[in-house]
């Protein structure tokens, strides 16, 4: 997962509009304006919890890396600025439902191992998140200055979304899964009754006989 998010191009969206409808910055930034609004908007709706608590927090995470792929596929091929305007509101709605899930996995990988990693792994993901960025921008100015062409950086953003379903299904939905959650949405543990130790019996709690 950290692999595919490394790997990740920059999108030039400038480029890519400039190419595609020969528009300039006003069309640039209506798209910012729609990713900043459905970022806002989508959690407060409940799309986060009913989708984890039917398919769970890896489901949800294959289900959306996949439609993240035919997202970024379906702004190659859009025919109209409509239609692109559409698309990217789709792929960011998509891409603000992955982000919980993809957390949650994280931490259920620490929780199988040891409590004390919980925070290291935490860690771990924000300096990975920090340098998925910086690998972004510069996965993206090489695809720039190879002078190819501005739907490159798209193709492969679908590509890496597409492996990163597949890595997660194998490691958690897979029936040899390594890593299978302990839950379905819900961030509370089921625990066996056989595993709570009975209650000491006193003076208080013994029953006496009829």
């Amino acid at each position: 997962m950290f692999f595919t998010s490394l790997m990740m191009p920059r999108i030039d969206i400038a480029a890519y509009l400039w190419q595609k409808f020969k528009q300039g910055p006003s069309a640039v930034g209506y798209i910012k304006a729609l990713e900043s609004l459905t970022v806002i908007l989508v959690p407060i709706t409940p799309a986060i919890g009913l989708l984890t608590g039917r398919f769970g927090h890896a489901g949800v995470t294959v289900l959306c890396s996949s439609l993240m792929s035919a997202c970024w596929i379906g702004i190659v091929d859009v025919a109209s600025m409509e239609s692109l305007y559409l698309m990217v509101l789709l792929r960011s709605a998509i891409s603000t439902i992955y982000e919980p899930s993809i957390k949650s996995i994280m931490m259920d990988s620490a929780r199988a191992r040891k409590r004390e990693q919980i925070g290291s792994l935490a860690g771990l993901q924000q300096t990975m998140k920090g340098m998925a960025q910086v690998m972004g921008s510069f996965w993206g100015s090489f695809l720039a200055s190879q002078d190819w062409s501005a739907y490159t950086p798209l193709y492969l953003s679908a590509l890496w979304c597409a492996a990163n379903a597949v890595i997660i299904y194998y490691i958690c939905c897979s029936p040899g899964a390594s890593l299978r959650p302990h839950e379905r949405g819900s961030p509370k543990h089921t625990v066996e009754s056989s595993s709570i130790p009975p209650a000491p019996r006193g003076p208080h709690n013994t029953k006496k006989d009829a």
